[in-house]
This record gives C-alpha cells, sequence and structure tokens, in this order.
C-alpha cells in the first residue's frame, strides 16, 4: 500500500440521522465504516434517549 495522501473530498461520507451533518470516513473506523451510523458519541446518545423515551411511550400506551 502506498503512503500516498487522499484528498479529504475522495473519502466517503454518509449523513448523521440525528444532527443531519455530514462526515467523512476515519482511519480508526477503517474495519468498521459499515457500522458507523452518528458523527459523535453526543449524537448517539442523543439518539439512544429518544428512543428510550419512545420506548417507554409505546409501553405505557399498550398499558392503557
Amino acid at each position: 500500500m502506498s503512503d500516498e495522501k487522499v484528498m479529504k473530498s475522495f473519502l466517503p461520507s454518509k449523513k448523521c440521522p440525528v444532527c443531519e451533518s455530514l462526515f467523512s470516513w476515519r482511519k480508526k473506523w477503517a474495519c468498521c465504516w459499515h457500522r458507523v451510523v452518528y458523527c459523535s458519541s453526543e449524537c448517539m446518545e442523543s439518539a439512544q434517549a429518544n428512543s428510550d423515551v419512545q420506548g417507554k411511550r409505546s409501553v405505557d400506551e399498550q398499558s392503557a
């Protein structure tokens, strides 16, 4: 593998479902890029908190 620099515009990118910003591939994600969904841990925690709240609402609605 060569040590040539790759321009950032040629790196793959994804859109964060929480903040809707684009984020680019990082070397630390090389082995798990297909599993990366959120741009930051803050967005991941926000999404998890929202899903917990929605899950509790659906349980409450079913028991009513």
